[in-house]
């Protein structure tokens, strides 16, 4: 677990390979098949063998931060929603050189840090979805190709006022035996005065 990175702790591998060595991507999905997302690295270090103390233990201070491979080109974004994706990734991630193409899980990002990316996106797009929806759309394109989807489909956009007044509002709901529902007015929130 190391904690000098912008978007806070993440999970580093530091791996030492005998023989060819697998890439970040293929370890990533192996482990995501055996352990919780939360528990996956989302960082991939390559070493040729492990810093030890003196001692013959693995000194921790002596390993390396790992380094941001830009392996793809920086691709630009074309329309509001992926505008609107790409900047709250560069604000949570603390990184300014991210493009429609990178993975979020490669550049930095973690579980933690994807619950505060889809509460933005909630935020300014006025569309909630699933946090398994980044899992499976990681790339800043996709994600935003998502939140056309999920608009089309009928997901109205909300205003962002309308979403913190609701969250202050009590409503009384009641169910009758025949299923009817009926809403009461807002209420002040059970302040009194």
């Amino acid at each position: 677990l190391r904690q000098d990175a912008p978007a806070g702790a993440r999970i580093v591998a530091y791996v030492v390979v005998r023989g060819a060595t697998p890439t970040a991507a293929v370890l990533r999905t192996w482990l995501g098949e055996r352990l919780p997302d939360y528990m996956v690295p989302t960082a991939w270090v390559f070493l040729a063998a492990l810093p030890l103390s003196p001692a013959g233990k693995v000194d921790r201070r002596a390993l390396p931060a790992p380094q941001v491979d830009r392996v793809a080109e920086r691709v630009a974004p074309r329309d509001g929603d992926e505008e609107t994706v790409l900047a709250i990734w560069r604000e949570v991630l603390g990184r300014e050189d991210l493009g429609m193409t990178d993975d979020f899980f490669e550049v930095g990002g973690h579980s933690l840090v994807a619950t505060r990316v889809m509460t933005r996106l909630r935020e300014r797009a006025g569309v909630t979805l699933p946090l398994r929806v980044l899992f499976q759309h990681p790339t800043a394109a996709a994600l935003a190709a998502a939140l056309r989807a999920e608009r089309a489909r009928g997901a109205a956009p909300i205003a962002a006022g309308a979403l913190r007044r609701a969250s202050r509002e009590r409503r009384a709901v009641a169910i009758s035996a025949d299923g009817e529902i009926a809403v009461s007015a807002p209420t002040n929130g059970g302040r009194r005065g």
